[in-house]
């Protein structure tokens, strides 16, 4: 349907505006948080409004005066004992001009037709039904319970969910409005419950401009449950939102992409739907790849979520080349992790050939006209590597020759050469010394290619397929058995989660975690250097003290107000205080409530408190 829509919101995005005219009658706002998605919702109200499709948004703060507990600082709220029956008509102006959902009640209060549905869903559903009892002016919703007929209010004694559930369908079934905007409607919903509003939604959904019964929705969302894409068309209405630029939605797509696209969306499962959330999604080629990935970042205490990151495994390099062109579409700062085997066949290459950001890099460094001219001048170079090695009877080499023997494919052949390159690269120097320049030019040009790869955000394992980064795996380097696949991973998952030395687990996975700390943009959280920074606050607080003659002991030290020993003993223990000639040394050591290792250190009347930094223990 066409709603004009035009939004901006310069702060967040810059001069650039959202335009988008044509609609769903379901469609999705997701982003990460702070991406101006609420926002975005209050001037998306207001157009509404104007194209006379009466509105009404849900905030994320919906059930204020419905909690449990409204006795905040001592100031009572107006729900406090319930409706008053004669400010209906102030619960609904104020609801709707908030965003709240109190009116609901008064809704289902007013209206038997969509009471009467919501108490088919609750007796059908939760074995309960709901009534509304008048007492001394005050309309107060009841829930009772069928079997048992046990009553109590719902204000005080119903879940979160149920109230939600309630409230939202008291909209959706109401005529009143034909616009819903929701704000997160998965809170306080459980999975399948998000399955069920969405699938009410569906119902209730359509143009309300042919379709005087039906609604147009909005869902601001954070959940993959509620990202139900059937059709190509259910994708077309997904915005998604990013940090510092407008949104953006799927454009024109090549005739190859909508058919693979179709092809995928029945398998798009809520792990995958996670890219839509993320702000650096990384795709990597299966399961094992995403797990163990995951666990050696964890292991490490690398906070990959803060980052917005997150591994989302698909189905090999042709799906991450299909979810690499879909990112480009919708903006999304995707990372790709995958075997060199992309060198050599499949179209995933020829879509990084074409990413700006690879061909600028190329093009600086000399590595070829374009990325793929680079691949086909590598080709020539491999291919008479190939037959030199298949011509050789060098038993030196004979690993090499005997996998090369066992394919027929060239691409296969080429990549087995790179791989043969890469790990024997002295045994070929060595025993075919009249082709050292095919050697050494095809080892560096596979590394120059590997690096304008990542310029696109596609970083390429450096020793072929994963399990040769494992220590684990003991096959063949040139062919990763299936059935060693599992029992690798299986050895290397049971290696992390027993290991608890962070220097250990660096060690075993030196070649990759580069790769995966340059994929998801990992960052620490340095609680060592804030604690330095507090320490030294303390420290110049002692100096201070120390050169007014002050403090000259241990107990002197925590008694003098200044130094405000109440506030350090939290994360200090003294263990001495000591003077001579002017000078004082004190040794301290930190409690182990904020270091496990509880690190001892000294400080003096010399020591400048703007640059201390604690010493640097053994990393567990």
């Amino acid at each position: 349907m066409n709603i004009p829509v035009s939004i901006s919101i310069p702060d967040l995005w810059g001069n650039q505006p959202f335009i988008k005219s044509e609609w769903g009658s379901v469609n999705y706002l997701v982003g990460s948080n702070g991406t101006g998605k609420t926002r975005f919702a209050d001037q998306l109200k207001s157009i509404l409004v104007k194209e006379k499709l009466n509105p009404r948004y849900l905030s994320a703060e919906r059930l204020a005066g419905l909690e449990k507990h409204q006795n905040i600082m001592g100031h009572n709220g107006r729900l406090y004992r319930g409706y008053d029956i004669g400010e209906y008509a102030y619960f609904k102006t104020e609801s709707a001009a908030q965003g709240l959902i109190a009116d609901a009640f008064v809704i289902l209060r007013e209206k038997l037709n969509v009471r009467i549905r919501i108490e088919a869903f609750l007796s059908s559903i939760f074995g309960r039904r709901i009534r509304f009892a008048e007492e001394g002016g005050f309309l107060k919703p009841k829930i009772q319970k069928i079997r048992g007929g046990a009553e109590y209010l719902m204000k005080e004694s119903e879940c979160h969910g149920l109230k939600e559930l309630i409230a939202i369908l008291a909209f959706l079934y109401d005529d009143e409005y034909k616009a819903l905007i929701i704000d997160e409607p998965e809170l306080h919903l459980h999975p399948q419950f998000q399955s069920f509003l969405l699938a009410e939604i569906r119902r209730a959904a359509g143009d309300p401009r042919t379709n005087p019964d039906a609604k147009v929705f909005f869902l601001i969302t954070h959940s993959p449950y509620l990202l139900d894409f059937r059709v190509l068309d259910d994708l077309r209405q997904c915005v998604v939102f990013h940090t510092a630029e407008a949104p953006s939605c799927i454009g024109t797509l090549s005739t190859q992409d909508e058919y693979t696209l179709k092809r995928l969306l029945p398998r798009l499962n809520t792990h995958h739907k996670q890219f839509f959330f993320a702000q650096r999604p990384i795709f990597v080629e299966g399961y094992t790849d995403q797990q163990l990935f995951t666990l050696i970042e964890d292991s490490r205490a690398k906070l990959i979520g803060a980052t917005g990151a997150c591994f989302i495994d698909v189905n090999g390099k042709d799906e991450q080349d299909f979810f690499f062109r879909l990112c480009q579409n919708l903006k999304i700062s995707a990372q790709f992790i995958s075997d060199l085997d992309v060198i050599t066949r499949g179209n995933f290459r020829n879509s990084i050939s074409e990413e700006a950001r690879c061909k600028k890099f190329t093009s600086e460094q000399g590595i070829g006209p374009d990325f793929m001219e680079a691949i086909r001048e590598l080709n020539v170079r491999m291919d008479t590597l190939i037959l030199a090695v298949e011509s050789s009877s060098d038993s030196m080499i004979e690993e090499i020759k005997t996998a090369l023997q066992g394919v027929s494919e060239r691409e296969d052949k080429r990549y087995r050469i790179i791989i043969g390159t890469i790990h024997k690269r002295d045994l070929l120097a060595q025993s075919l010394p009249d082709k050292v320049g095919e050697i050494d030019y095809i080892y560096a040009k596979i590394k120059q290619i590997a690096e304008a790869s990542r310029e696109a955000g596609v970083f390429l394992l450096p020793k072929g397929a994963l399990e040769n980064h494992l220590a684990s795996y003991t096959g063949s380097i040139f062919k990763v058995p299936d059935r060693a696949k599992a029992s690798t991973f299986e050895s290397e998952r049971d290696f992390i989660l027993s290991n608890s030395d962070i220097t250990v687990t660096e060690t075993r996975y030196a070649d990759l975690i580069p790769i995966l700390d340059a994929a998801s943009g990992v960052c620490d959280v340095n609680l060592r250097q804030h604690l330095s920074y507090a320490i030294g606050i303390f420290i110049g607080s002692v100096q201070v003290a120390y050169e007014r003659r002050e403090i000259d002991s241990v107990e002197s030290l925590k008694q003098h107000a200044s130094v405000d020993w109440n506030t350090y003993n939290r994360i200090l223990d003294v263990l001495s205080f000591n003077t001579s000639d002017r000078k004082f040394i004190c040794c301290m050591k930190l409690k182990k409530i904020v270091d496990a290792t509880q690190t001892e250190f000294e400080f003096s009347d010399d020591t400048v408190h703007s640059k201390f930094s604690l010493p640097i223990t053994k990393r567990n």
